[in-house]
Formats: structure tokens, C-alpha cells, sequence
């Protein structure tokens, strides 16, 4: 039940994150335009990363050398992805509420998964 529940909030962070790497609510570009192919681009893949690694992990059963390696790697694009986020706070991209939001979702998964086995 708890993998499930990982999943879900995976694919709420991915969906979160999409949002928030698209325009403002006014139509404005959130981040600059040129960090869209790079910096932006880069954080919506660490949220696609996490999202896959969690589904890996759940389709490896008898393995827990392989549940093991790929548990570690999305608590690193957890990590990854919060410290992007927290720049972007940082730059004044993202308001503080946005940021908070953000890594509630990311700290999450983080968690749960340094004690998944």
C-alpha cells in the first residue's frame, strides 16, 4: 500500500512541477528564457527521474542489491531537485510559498524512500 501511496506522490510532484516550469498565471515566463532548455529543463527530468526509479523499484521483487542501487539514486535526484528548487527560490523565481509547496512534495518522497525496502 505504501508503494502505491509513493506513486501517487511521485506523479503529483511531476504534475506539480510541470506547473510550475510553465508560464505564470498572467502568461509571464516563471523562469528566464534562457534557462528554459538547461535549468528548467533539467528540473522537470529530476521529477520524471524520481517518478520511473520509484515505479523501477516496485518492478524488482528479489533482487534487493538492484532495489538497493535504485532507491539510492532517487533519494540523489531528490536532492538534486530540491537544491535547483531552493536556487530558484533563491533567484526570485518562485515565491516563498511556491518554494515552500515544492519542497514539502520533494522532502516527502525523500523521506519515504530512505526507508523503503
Amino acid at each position: 500500500m505504501s508503494d502505491f501511496r509513493l506513486g501517487n506522490m511521485a506523479t503529483d510532484l511531476a504534475e506539480f512541477t510541470l506547473d510550475m516550469c510553465n508560464k505564470n498565471e498572467d502568461g509571464t515566463l516563471r523562469f528566464p528564457k534562457r534557462m528554459y532548455e538547461s535549468y528548467v529543463k533539467r528540473i522537470i527530468d529530476l521529477s520524471l527521474d524520481i517518478l520511473q526509479g520509484i515505479f523501477e523499484v516496485n518492478a524488482v521483487h528479489d533482487d534487493m542489491q538492484v532495489r538497493k542501487e535504485r532507491r539510492e539514486l532517487i533519494v540523489a535526484h531528490c536532492l538534486a531537485m530540491a537544491k535547483l528548487v531552493s536556487i530558484a527560490y533563491k533567484k526570485g523565481w518562485i515565491s516563498d510559498k511556491q518554494n515552500t509547496k515544492w519542497q514539502k512534495k520533494i522532502n516527502a518522497i525523500y523521506y519515504i524512500v530512505l526507508r523503503w525496502q
